[in-house]
């Protein structure tokens, strides 16, 4: 959830001629790694919740490039784009550390 929070407060600093592109798109992207995590563990078996955490880390990465353009464009500055940099990078490290021991534990 704290992704979602840092990427909507960065989406308030976007000029308004990126409201529904970059912005936007920043805002689906953390919404999908929160959303994916989450219907990954409603699943019934492993398979599935690798399939969904799989999607979500993806995401991460997602939102990861979206702030790289958007800084790279001056949409953002790199410090409105640093908090949700910060968290997309912890998400990251902790969604490929679990999928690793889930594709451990699988044989």
């Amino acid at each position: 959830m704290n992704l979602v929070a840092a990427a909507y407060v960065a989406a308030g600093h976007y000029p308004t001629c990126e409201r529904y592109v970059l912005s936007a798109q920043l805002r689906r992207a953390a919404i999908s790694v929160v959303a994916n995590i989450t219907e990954g563990y409603a699943r019934p078996g492993p398979r599935q919740l690798r399939a969904f955490l799989d999607i979500a880390y993806a995401s991460a990465r997602e939102c990861d490039v979206l702030l790289l353009v958007s800084v790279r464009v001056g949409a953002l500055t790199k410090l409105q784009a640093a908090p949700v940099h910060s968290t997309t990078s912890i998400v990251s490290r902790q969604l490929l550390a679990l999928l690793r021991a889930l594709r451990a534990g699988s044989g």
